[in-house]
């Protein structure tokens, strides 16, 4: 007869890999990138490391999934202030101020998760994080234009880059104040 995992036993290895993937941010969110190794993980979860390496072949799954996490609270987040805006340029600005605020709130781990130097393969992973935040914010730039809150010609939507620098430059610094980040935002949305 075929082993069949009840749903206890699917909610307790559900719990674990949330546990392990809650390990990896806390030490992302403390040291970075490099702070991501499979015995330190294991520890901070209360797992062997053999644990770690049934839900995850190698760090770089692990780094996938702790990215995957991350970017669907913080994606999330930002759509939730924009959907509450009262209209498109509010949206706009609360997607933004959304994404700032969490940034300032986290900032090695927004550090880490976008813009850390890292390994190519690493790099390769944080990609679509970068690319679906990006995207976000197009999409709420583009019905802001629609909407006619904003010129049709806004380079802010040609400067892909000027975004992805932009969040760099904010969760690099040790301590940006919001009022920089207003005025960088300002800056941007006026080109």
């Amino acid at each position: 007869m075929a082993y069949r995992r009840t749903e206890n036993v699917l909610r307790r290895l559900a719990a674990r890999h949330d546990a392990i993937v809650d390990a990896a941010r806390a030490a992302a969110d403390t040291g970075g990138m490099a702070a991501i190794q499979i015995a330190p993980i294991a520890e901070r979860a209360g797992v062997a490391a053999g644990t770690v390496y049934r839900y995850f072949p190698g760090k770089i799954e692990l780094v996938g999934a702790l990215i995957e996490s991350v970017s669907g609270r913080e994606i999330a987040e930002l759509r939730r202030a924009a959907d509450v805006a009262p209209g498109p340029l509010s949206a706009l600005a609360a997607a933004i101020v959304t994404f700032a605020a969490r940034a300032l709130r986290s900032r090695r781990l927004t550090w880490a998760v976008i813009a850390e130097p890292v390994d190519a393969d690493t790099d390769a992973v944080r990609q679509s994080y970068r690319k679906a935040l990006v995207a976000e914010i197009e999409a709420r730039i583009r019905a802001a234009i629609d909407g006619g809150h904003l010129p049709e010609k806004t380079r802010v939507l040609r400067r892909r880059r000027s975004w992805g620098r932009c969040w760099k430059d904010w969760s690099a610094r040790s301590r940006p104040r919001a009022s920089t980040i207003r005025r960088a935002l300002a800056r941007r949305c006026r080109r």
